[in-house]
């Protein structure tokens, strides 16, 4: 991979090229690698848990009251002290879990 990704750089290859490396350098990607894999495992494992759905249920709770921006407001005011701690708490994307890449 290293030696297409340089060959492409230096624009010795390109994707319309007839060679084999060239139609699959960008699709590559998308091929099923560790993390996938182990992101996958995870996934299953957590779903096969049987404490898993009560779980999910308490962190639904828990993402629903942190969904409303006065709410995670209070709680950074009131039970986080460390800006940096408080600052994960700026984007908020109102997910339990995605399990999506």
């Amino acid at each position: 991979m290293r030696e297409t990704l340089t060959r492409y750089v230096n624009g010795d290859i390109d994707m319309t090229s007839a060679e084999p490396e060239a139609y699959l350098f960008p699709r590559m990607i998308g091929i099923m690698g560790p993390q996938h894999i182990n992101f996958n495992a995870l996934q299953r494992a957590c779903e096969a848990n049987v404490a898993w759905p009560a779980y999910e249920k308490n962190l639904r709770s828990v993402v629903a009251f942190l969904g409303y921006q006065g709410s995670r407001k209070r709680f950074l005011e009131t039970c986080v002290d460390d800006p940096e701690d408080a600052a994960k708490f700026g984007c908020w994307s109102h997910r339990v879990v995605s399990w999506k890449w």
